[in-house]
């Protein structure tokens, strides 16, 4: 599947890394709130309907 064209240029990253935000989440949030992947999924930009 393609995606339709787009004029959209998402802005460079410039926030915290995956690595970052991981150990901010196991500092600061409850144990009992946990995901089931190794690695956190870091979205950070969207336009309309796409990710």
């Amino acid at each position: 599947m393609n995606m339709p064209p787009t004029q959209y240029q998402p802005k460079p990253y410039t926030g915290p890394s995956a690595d970052e935000v991981y150990r901010l989440r196991k500092e600061f949030l409850n144990p009992a709130l946990f995901h089931l992947y190794q690695k956190p999924l870091m979205i950070v930009e969207g336009k309309g309907q796409y990710v």
